[in-house]
């Protein structure tokens, strides 16, 4: 859920307002208290556009963690996979995340986990990303139902038949999402969680839930796990592309799939995001997402509404091992790019720096030899940032083909030794290809739906293009980080 109004007339990227917070209440209901136990407090009446209610009303609950010792949950018929078992599976030190779920002034009928179900309460498009830089033990959970469906609940376990923690949060509606078929956003934030953990997990309520999906976090920072993660991007509205792309990447089973932006053809429209939901469900249920803001998703309320991420959830970093990943908007007039965006970068980078590796992703690149080609603006306005902190690899969307640059600072090719960034372009999941080309700094180009499989562990990272005929056509391993 975003924190991010829409932008006005001539900026391309919204403006941060300040959130107001939902606080999550004590532990609730106890602990030998049966799961079914009724929350404590009247669900309050539906909120117009544009309000939200006061922090007064404790009633209101954003989160709510309960770990039940005593009982196991109740088994529904409805149910897919086996029923849970009486012993085991509880995660302990799992925790509601303190600063609750934050809630945007453009969201209305905000309402707390209650055990109401409308016609099609059946969970839809299910995904879940890292909610703080942390990435390892803190993960929001969003899904959609109708608009009279309050159950927004979360099981988990370390067994598919032992989903014994459980976690509580909201949901809400906002104008665009009541359009036919109306949806109901449902959002719960967990935190604590094991780090490079194997969990299982189903959303929904009592009697609704959905299947149970796999997910595993990932490695705390500091950590030498190794992690399988994917970076592609550009599916826009190509929804047999996407869906080819989308089985693909499923099949890796990777940890975290990071997405480089125009993610629909148009972000206003709701049927583009329920396509898209649909033709990489598999995926997105049962991997990480960590996604950036492209110029299709046009600031749009859709894509503030259907993730939740860190910081602003448009510019962020997330660390995971050795690694520290930042991704930011890059969406902005060319002065604002200069006055808005640069600032922003440079506190990210600056912030990323001590990591073993350091990699950056925002959507428009910074160098290419598509149809676009290398953003100047975006350069005019702050690649020295990037000559100064030197990430290890920037990975773009935009030019729907792939490309990947020699070593680079200074806009110049830099000897083995020196300090220097990787550019990838990564936009074939889906959109119409366009041709590739080549220029000074292309080591290899392809105009092909592909994804970047990179294997990371501890400091060694290891880049795999690969197309759809699971053909590695590119490899690359990163150099040994060097600052300048």
């Amino acid at each position: 859920m975003s924190l991010l109004p829409v932008g006005g007339a001539g900026a391309r990227r919204p403006q941060f307002v300040s959130p107001v917070w939902r606080s999550p209440v004590p532990l609730s209901p106890p602990l030998s208290a049966p799961l079914s136990a009724p929350l404590s407090a009247p669900l309050p009446a539906p909120l117009p556009l544009g309000q939200v209610r006061s922090l007064a009303l404790v009633a209101v609950v954003v989160a709510v963690v309960v770990v039940t010792l005593l009982l196991p949950p109740v088994a529904h018929a409805s149910q897919a996979g086996a029923s849970p078992s009486p012993d085991g599976g509880v995660l302990s030190g799992v925790v509601a995340c303190p600063e609750g779920v934050p809630v945007d002034s453009r969201f209305r009928r905000v309402e707390p986990h209650a055990e109401v179900y409308g016609a099609a309460p059946a969970p839809r498009y299910t995904h879940v990303s890292p909610i703080r830089e942390d990435a390892s033990s803190a993960l929001s959970f969003i899904w959609l139902t109708d608009p009279r469906t309050l159950a927004s609940e979360v099981q988990m376990g370390t067994s598919p038949d032992r989903l014994r923690t459980v976690a509580q949060g909201i949901s809400f509606s906002y104008r665009g999402l009541d359009q036919d078929p109306p949806r109901r956003v449902h959002e719960v934030h967990v935190c604590g969680l094991p780090a490079s953990t194997e969990l299982f997990y189903r959303v929904g309520g009592p009697g609704r839930w959905s299947e149970t999906f796999r997910i595993r976090t990932l490695p705390a920072p500091g950590g030498d796990e190794p992690v399988l993660a994917i970076v592609a991007g550009d599916s826009r509205s190509n929804n047999r592309g996407w869906a080819q792309v989308a089985s693909r990447i499923a099949a890796e089973r990777p940890d975290v799939v990071f997405f480089s932006g125009d993610i629909v053809g148009d972000g206003r429209v709701k049927t583009h995001w329920e396509n898209w939901f649909t033709g990489g469900a598999d995926m997105l249920a049962n991997t990480l997402f960590v996604p950036v803001v492209g110029n299709h998703e046009y600031g749009a309320l859709h894509y503030d509404a259907f993730f939740g991420l860190p910081g602003d959830e448009h510019n962020f970093v997330v660390r995971f091992g050795q690694v520290a990943f930042v991704g930011f908007n890059d969406q902005d007039s060319p002065e604002g790019l200069r006055t808005n965006v640069r600032p922003r970068v440079e506190r990210l980078l600056a912030e990323a720096s001590d990591a073993g590796r350091v990699m950056m992703m925002n959507h428009e690149p910074w160098y290419s030899s598509g149809r676009h080609g290398s953003d100047r603006h975006l350069r005019a306005a702050m690649l020295d940032l990037l000559d100064r902190y030197t990430p290890d690899v920037v990975f773009n969307g935009h030019d729907h083909n792939y490309e990947r640059s020699v070593r680079i600072r200074g806009d110049a090719q830099v000897a083995d030794g020196a300090p220097g960034t990787t550019y990838v372009v990564s936009a074939g999941a889906g959109a119409n290809l366009c041709e590739s080309g080549h220029s000074w700094f292309t080591v290899l180009s392809r105009s092909t739906f592909h994804y970047v499989r990179m294997r990371i562990a501890g400091t060694s990272v290891q880049l795999e293009a690969v197309d759809m005929d699971g053909e590695v056509f590119d490899r690359y391993t990163l150099p040994r980080r060097i600052t300048p």
